[in-house]
């Protein structure tokens, strides 16, 4: 199971876990989470990236402040921190203890 942490525009970050059993693919759950397709940012956070919805702009999503900083760079609409991707490019879970810190 990996552990992701989705960041909504209004509210508090929120978990997300992503399971083999759950019936969704790991594409299906992101894209879910920002609702369309995903495109990866970079983050200033070490050990993180973060999905976003590639056609944010766009649809004139609203600005994501806790994302934006986390990225430094304007971030519109939800947006999913994982952790970086493996040599297999599969995102691999967050740090748990930065899980903790935004989820408590």
């Amino acid at each position: 199971m990996k552990t992701y942490v989705v960041i909504p525009v209004n509210g508090l970050p929120e978990r997300l876990l992503i399971s083999p059993m759950s019936g969704y693919s790991e594409y299906e759950a992101l894209r879910k989470a920002v609702g369309w397709y995903i495109e990866g940012v970079r983050t200033q956070l070490p050990g993180a990236m973060m999905y976003v919805n590639e056609e944010g702009l766009i649809l004139g999503l609203e600005i994501n402040r806790a994302a934006s900083m986390f990225a430094g760079q304007p971030i519109v609409g939800p947006a999913v921190l994982t952790g970086l991707v493996d040599a297999n490019g599969d995102n691999v879970s967050l740090d748990d203890d930065l899980v903790m810190e935004l989820c408590g």
